[in-house]
């Protein structure tokens, strides 16, 4: 056990906290300040270490880094996850049951086997995983932008990246059908992802008043727009030729592209929305 610090022992922990790689590195720092000797600029410091880091992995691969530790799910703990899973649909209203099935076979798989997620993804012998390379940032009209640090430096929330189609298929050269998300909207009512849209907000942040749902607590949710459905009916009967999908809390729901318009969180995008006529696809 680490003995605690004077002040830590003030203020009644009997335990000291661990060191730590930063602590060691300040500690270092002071040293040589103390001797008289160059101190470089911490940003260029973080510049190496990151390109060491780099090398490293590509000799070691992408798990070099990750800590080598055992820290199991207790009995109970596994057996209250399989018994939410296995509970009727009024436990996790807004999962199907095949979703249920699906996650409960998973579990029970990965408890009985001991496999890592990346060995119950792989396709075949040799498959390779995603990784960050996988994926490139494109602009506006969806072309790839370069992978380069003042790119990466001008991201912001909304933008977006695009992945490979599954199987390692070249963006582009997918079948469209192979592209498509689907979106479970509650009560088994499935709508898909009809495309990429002229207004461009896919990936953006709206504010809602919580009357969208029926709410009357006159507070707002944070949701982002992530797909384009164009026409639907809404439960009511209410019909709208230009709709979006729209994530809250990890559920989906449908929105008309006013409501769209008018909860936009980026100024620039609202402006741009209000002066273009209703959405279609590209």
């Amino acid at each position: 056990m680490i003995a605690p610090s004077a002040r830590r022992r003030r203020k009644g922990f009997e335990q000291g906290m661990p060191t730590s790689a930063l602590l060691a590195l300040y500690g270092w720092r002071r040293v040589m300040r103390d001797c008289g000797r160059y101190i470089p600029d911490l940003i260029e410091v973080r510049g190496v270490l990151k390109g060491i880091c780099a090398r490293y992995k590509a000799r070691w691969g992408d798990d070099a880094f990750i800590p080598d530790r055992k820290q199991p799910f207790s009995s109970t703990h596994m057996l209250d996850i399989i018994a939410i899973l296995t509970a009727n649909v009024t436990v996790l209203i807004a999962w199907t049951a095949t979703l249920r099935a699906a996650m409960l076979t998973a579990f029970c798989y990965v408890i009985s086997t001991g496999a890592r997620k990346d060995e119950w993804t792989a396709s075949f012998e040799g498959d390779t995983f995603v990784r960050r390379a996988s994926f490139a940032w494109v602009d506006r009209d969806g072309n790839d932008l370069p992978s380069t640090p003042e790119v990466i430096a001008s991201r912001k929330n909304g933008d977006l990246l695009r992945a490979p189609a599954t199987g390692e298929v070249a963006a582009g050269t997918a079948e469209p059908e192979a592209a498509a998300r689907v979106f479970d909207l509650g009560d088994h009512n499935i709508v898909a992802q009809r495309g990429d849209e002229s207004w461009g907000v896919i990936g953006q942040t709206i504010r809602l008043h919580n009357s969208f749902w029926g709410w009357d607590d006159g507070a707002y949710s944070e949701c982002r727009v992530i797909a384009y459905a164009g026409a639907y009916t809404f439960a009511a009967g209410a019909h709208s030729r230009h709709t979006y999908v729209i994530e809250c809390e990890g559920h989906y729901y449908p929105a008309t592209h006013g409501t769209i318009a008018d909860a936009l969180t980026d100024a620039t995008v609202k402006r741009r929305v209000r002066k273009a006529g209703p959405p279609r696809l590209l």
